[in-house]
């Protein structure tokens, strides 16, 4: 478990949650102490971090477009522009009367520039959170119909490195001024706006999550040390009583600084639910399955569903 060097700052430090199933790569996770980050392709929503690009105007910024590839492409520039030469001169065998080749080939090389620029970003991962743990919605889509868990953090990072996503109603384009801003003229600003487009805007119909994202350049699909520490795990409506009683016994197993408290959901009137303290049950347990990470992940569950240690064990 990782360790925390001043309660105060953890008690200070501002909250966020994180729905999940309770699978057995979480509680390798878990665990460990780390975060596992996700490849930011594989996000749920096909319209997340896929900017659109514009190449409106590419012929007036043809000397833009050839100063951007050259800074990105480096010594295989020249091969690329063979490559749209050659491009480009099938589009006009096809069509040579209502073609303009010069537009034709700054618009394929501003394509080019945004391709290259949208690979580079693939090598990033990603963490993502909300600022709430009552959500119906979130339960049911992230924490496997109630079957799993919700995790609160304490961020101890720097806030610039944490940040909200904004929900629209349009996808804002990107087009080569903001990249030559950016690539050419070093703009920090730019970037910045970039990597908001990119990766923390969002189609308002997901605006119930009030998610909140960390961005890394680490490896994705892997597991990560980041500034978030466990302070809360609140088990769903539906979670397994082994599973809860083995999570709190696998934590209380470990000496940790600022230990984790457990809740489970409790429904209070209507639609509505609340949290109380979590009270553990000496019939579920089960003194033999494993606490260590490399133990637990060397373990082999259908669908990697932990829930199966109730027909493996009971």
């Amino acid at each position: 478990m990782k360790r925390v060097n001043g309660i105060e700052k953890v008690e200070n430090a501002p909250r966020y949650y994180r729905y999940m199933p309770l699978t057995i790569d979480v509680m390798v996770a878990l665990a460990s102490g780390k975060i596992y980050m996700s490849d930011p392709m594989s996000l749920n929503d096909p319209f997340d971090v896929t900017p659109k690009f514009s190449n409106k105007g590419a012929l007036s910024k043809s000397k833009k477009i050839i100063e951007l590839g050259n800074s990105l492409f480096g010594e295989k520039y020249k091969e690329l522009l063979s490559e749209i030469s050659y491009s480009v001169q099938g589009y006009l065998y096809e069509d040579d009367e209502n073609i303009d080749e010069k537009e034709l080939f700054a618009k394929l090389l501003a394509n080019r520039i945004w391709r290259e620029v949208k690979e580079r970003q693939t090598t990033k991962s990603i963490v993502c959170l909300s600022d709430k743990w009552r959500e119906p919605l979130l339960w049911s889509h992230y924490a496997d119909s109630h079957k799993g868990i919700c995790v609160e953090y304490a961020w101890l990072g720097n806030n610039q490195f944490m940040k909200g996503v904004s929900y629209s109603d349009d996808i804002e384009h990107i087009d080569i001024d903001l990249l030559y801003r950016i690539f050419i003229e070093g703009s920090d600003s730019d970037l910045g706006k970039l990597i908001d487009r990119y990766y923390f805007t969002k189609s308002k119909a997901w605006a119930y999550e009030n998610e909140y994202r960390v961005i890394s350049e680490t490896e994705p699909n892997t597991l990560q040390d980041l500034p978030l520490v466990p302070i809360k795990i609140i088990f769903g409506l539906r979670t397994n009583n082994v599973l809860k009683d083995y999570l709190y016994r696998m934590f209380s197993d470990y000496s940790n600084d600022f230990p984790v408290d457990f809740y489970s959901l409790t429904q209070i009137q209507g639609y509505s639910f609340d949290k109380e303290l979590y009270q553990s049950d000496e019939s579920s347990y089960i003194p033999f399955w494993p606490r260590e990470p490399s133990v637990l992940q060397a373990m082999h569950f259908d669908n990697n569903r932990a829930s199966d240690i109730e027909s493996d064990f009971l």
